[in-house]
């Protein structure tokens, strides 16, 4: 994981309090001029510093990758504008206003997602428990293989579900649609968790087959590690390369 270096959630500006000028009045009866308003004093922006994990720096194909990748994501994330500059680490320069959680969220997140197919002995269906469950934050507990990856997600936005819940709204690839469909179609009942960089985001049931690649993933309020609006916004742009996910 990359570590990203900036302003943590409680990290606050304050603006400075400016005397108010009351106007005096004159003995002669003259009401003295009002002072001209006063201009605000800006408030600089935040730099994050964005760290590669390995012991040594990236090449610049993989930096400008990288680059190009969390920019995506920062623009997801409307956070107007900004720039970046590399060097021993990517620094990115945003305006303060922007909300800090967000930010060091797509920046700090390597965003290798996966589709997991749960196989119903060992998870169950809505009949009945199986031996282990998919908790949302942790690994899953058994290895089993990835039904598809990154590479099959075509966009990924924020929505809510039919209660108001928090949702992602996720549209696949023609690869990724295909192998879902097949799959879904035969394991009606059963589960498929969604898993961001090794843990389990959600395990959302099988209602039906999907056939057309979109997927509303309903995902659990008490335990969402990652803003929603920055989760969609990880999983829309696609991993970081190799050397800024891992070390040598």
């Amino acid at each position: 994981m990359v570590t990203v270096s900036g302003p943590g959630p409680s990290f606050l500006y304050r603006p400075r309090l400016l005397a108010v000028v009351a106007a005096l009045l004159l003995l002669s009866g003259c009401q003295a001029s009002a002072p001209a308003s006063p201009t605000p004093t800006p408030v600089p922006p935040v730099d994050y510093a964005v760290r590669s994990p390995g012991s040594t720096l990236p090449s610049k194909t993989d930096t400008g990758r990288a680059i190009d990748i969390l920019s995506a994501r920062l623009r997801a994330l409307n956070v107007g504008t900004f720039s970046a500059a590399a060097g021993e680490a990517i620094t990115f320069t945003v305006p303060a206003s922007t909300n800090g959680a967000g930010v060091r969220a797509v920046l700090s997140t390597t965003g290798q997602v996966a589709f997991v197919p749960l196989p119903k002995a060992d998870y169950g269906t809505v009949e009945g428990p199986g031996r282990l469950e998919a908790l949302a934050g942790q690994p899953l507990p058994s290895q089993a293989a990835p039904l598809f990856g990154s590479d099959q997600i075509a966009d990924a936005r924020a929505t809510v579900d039919a209660s108001g819940g928090p949702a992602l709204s996720i549209q696949l690839a023609s690869e990724g649609a295909r192998l879902l469909a097949a799959y879904s179609a035969a394991h009606v009942g059963e589960f498929c968790a969604l898993l961001l960089d090794g843990r389990v985001i959600a395990a959302p049931l099988i209602q039906a087959a999907i056939t057309d690649g979109a997927l509303n993933v309903t995902l659990p309020a008490d335990s969402l590690q990652v803003p929603l609006d920055a989760l969609a916004a990880i999983m829309a742009s696609g991993p970081l390369p190799d050397s800024w996910r891992q070390g040598p």
